[in-house]
């Protein structure tokens, strides 16, 4: 069981003759308390990691149940294509994440139109601007609508790396995570490449994890896949990564609304779950959702998470949520 978690025991009272005798009384106890912690209903809580084995006993008899508890999953949250002042999805998604605990990630396009000084200030700082410390974001191509997305750099400042790059590593509880930058070069060979498949080398982890902005691959039909990121996709599944998360999608893809990607698991069974949608989408007649697609054709108008996951991503205890 996880940290925190409860489950409950029963115990059953067998007969000299294999009957069961009804309405048995049983006596709960547990080796370890501060470990997991069982009432006398039987409905045992983990509190720390470690072991502890919890018995059941009727007059001179009794069972056992060894209780493992692991550490609490790591969690990530969150999101992009995040805050404007022309609307206010952003306030909503703030909300979520005031009650959720853990690391917020940005996938781009946090300030629009542009991620100017000023955008930053009026439009994300008020929202998820809040969670600002807590925050390891990376940048998108509306973030560079201000050269050198300078606006971006001077808002978050050490929390996105080395200033003009964009690309950094940490850790969250047994994961490796890494915040890539999609708007730089990452062909083989190039500095972020080279700089990805040395981070990967200095951490072999068996659980990691890497976001940035432009989708792969995208079910979209407005700008689809795009083979850019590919050496990076490359350098991670060479190194065993177990989920990649990529955002970006196309406006067609998002209309049929969040979805289950195949080859998960389900929600309330064992492993990882990846579930993708958007804050929202306005209908297709929306005039300034569209001249947002067709002002540019590098730009992802429209937003949602990808996850990718690797056969031994049920070893790797987290929570992923996307905004």
């Amino acid at each position: 069981m996880t940290q925190g978690d409860s489950t409950r025991l029963t115990a059953t009272a067998i007969g000299l003759q294999g009957d069961t005798i009804p309405d048995a009384a049983f006596s709960w106890s547990s080796t370890s308390p501060a470990i997991a912690e069982v009432d006398q209903r039987g409905v045992v809580r983990g509190r720390t990691t470690g072991f502890a084995q919890i018995t059941a006993s009727f007059g001179t008899n009794r069972a056992t149940a060894g209780i493992v508890v692991n550490a609490s999953p790591a969690v990530l949250v969150g999101a992009g294509d995040i805050a404007s002042c022309s609307y206010d999805d952003d306030e909503a998604t703030a909300k979520l994440l005031d009650a959720i605990s853990g690391v917020v990630f940005t996938a781009g396009d946090d300030a629009y139109s542009s991620g100017t000084p000023q955008q930053f200030a009026d439009c994300y700082q008020p929202t998820w601007g809040r969670h600002r410390e807590r925050t390891r974001p990376s940048p998108g191509n509306h973030e560079y609508n201000t050269p050198g997305a300078a606006g971006y750099y001077h808002y978050y400042g050490a929390l996105a790396g080395d200033s003009g790059l964009g690309n950094f590593s940490y850790d969250v509880g047994g994961w490796h995570i890494i915040s890539l930058n999609s708007n730089l070069a990452m062909a083989a060979g190039s500095p972020q490449e080279q700089w990805l498949r040395a981070d990967l080398s200095l951490h072999p982890a068996s659980c990691i994890l890497a976001y940035w902005h432009h989708p792969r691959f995208s079910s979209g039909t407005t700008h689809g896949s795009w083979a850019g990121p590919q050496p990076l996709w490359q350098a991670l599944y060479d190194a065993g990564t177990d989920v990649i998360v990529v955002e970006g999608t196309g406006r067609s893809a998002l209309r049929a609304g969040a979805g289950h990607y195949p080859g998960t698991p389900l929600p309330g069974q064992p492993g990882n779950v990846a579930i993708a949608g958007h804050r929202s989408l306005p209908p297709a007649s929306s005039t300034r959702r569209a001249a947002s697609v067709s002002s540019s054709s590098a730009r992802e108008a429209r937003r949602s998470t990808r996850s990718v996951p690797r056969s031994r991503t049920a070893k790797c205890a987290t929570t992923r949520r996307t905004a």
